[in-house]
C-alpha cells in the first residue's frame, strides 16, 4: 500500500503512461519501485538506509552519531570534504544501491515486455524518502545510471506552485 501512496502523491495524470523509478530511501531500508502505464510492475525492498550511512561514517571517520547525522545532512557526497573521506565512507552504501537500481531497471528492460504492453524505456528516477536528500545522490545517481534524477519534494513543491489557482483561498 505505501508503494501505491507514494506513486499517486508523485505522478501526475498526464505521466501516468510514461514509465518511472522510484528509490525510496529511508532510515532502515530502501524500496525500488518502477511504475508502467499506470501501474506498479516492480517493486524491491533492500536492508539498507540512512542508519547504513551514520554507521559508516561513525566507523570510517571515528565521530559519535551526533556528528555522523550532521556530516551526512550537510556535506553528503561532497568529495572535496576532508579530503573525499566522508565520500570514501558513503561510498559502499550508494555503490549498494546503485547496483540494485541497474539489477531492476535491467529486470524490468528484459521481463517487462512480455507482461505489460508499456515503455521499456524509463524516463526519470524519482528520489524519495528523508534520507534521499543526502547531498549530491541525485548527480551521483544521474551519472550512474544516466537518467534524469528528480527529487519527490520538488517535484511536489513544482506541482502546488503549478496548480496555486486551485487552492481556495482562506476567508478572513
Amino acid at each position: 500500500h505505501e508503494a501505491q501512496s507514494l506513486t499517486r502523491a508523485l505522478l501526475k495524470s498526464s505521466e501516468i503512461a510514461e514509465s518511472k523509478i522510484i528509490l525510496d530511501l529511508g532510515r532502515t531500508r530502501t524500496e525500488i519501485i518502477i511504475i508502467s502505464g499506470g501501474e506498479i510492475v516492480f517493486t524491491t525492498t533492500i536492508e539498507l538506509g540512512g542508519m547504513t550511512l551514520e554507521s559508516n561514517i561513525e566507523r570510517e571517520l571515528k565521530v559519535d552519531k551526533a556528528k555522523a547525522v550532521e556530516l551526512k545532512r550537510e556535506v553528503g557526497l561532497n568529495k572535496k570534504f576532508d579530503g573525499g573521506k566522508l565520500f570514501s565512507a558513503l561510498t559502499p552504501a550508494i555503490s549498494v544501491l546503485s547496483e540494485e537500481l541497474k539489477r531492476s531497471l535491467e529486470f524490468y528492460r528484459t521481463h517487462s515486455h512480455h507482461l505489460h504492453s508499456s515503455s521499456l524505456d524509463i524516463k526519470e528516477l524519482i528520489l524519495a524518502g528523508g534520507d534521499s536528500n543526502l547531498l549530491g545522490l541525485d548527480t551521483y545517481l544521474t551519472a550512474i545510471l544516466k537518467l534524469p534524477v528528480n527529487k519527490a519534494g520538488d517535484l511536489l513543491t513544482q506541482r502546488l506552485w503549478t496548480n496555486h489557482s486551485r487552492i481556495p483561498s482562506i476567508p478572513k
